[in-house]
C-alpha cells in the first residue's frame, strides 16, 4: 500500500458531532431510497454525504472505484432521520 493512496477529510462534520443540518438529512433520505441502504446522521451519513460531495466537485477520475466502508453503526438514527 502507498502512503499517500488515502486522506483524512476534516470538512463534512456539519457542524460537529451529533449536528444534523438539514441538508444532511434530506441526503440521508435520498440515499436511503435510493440505494435501500440505512445511513445515520452521526457516522454514517456523513461518510456518504462527503464522497459524494467530493464525486460532485469531479475530485475522483471518472470510473475510479471508490470503496466505502460502512461501519452498520445505526445508533443516531434515533435523531430523526
Amino acid at each position: 500500500m502507498v502512503a499517500d493512496s488515502w486522506a483524512l477529510e476534516t470538512d463534512f462534520h456539519c457542524g460537529g458531532y451529533g449536528r444534523c443540518p438539514p441538508a444532511l438529512l434530506q441526503f440521508i433520505k435520498e440515499f436511503e431510497h435510493t440505494h435501500g441502504i440505512l445511513l445515520d446522521p452521526v457516522y454514517t451519513g456523513k461518510l456518504m454525504y462527503a464522497v459524494h460531495q467530493r464525486i460532485e466537485l469531479g475530485l475522483y477520475q471518472p470510473g475510479a472505484q471508490i470503496l466505502v466502508i460502512h461501519t452498520g453503526g445505526l445508533q443516531g438514527r434515533a435523531q430523526g432521520v
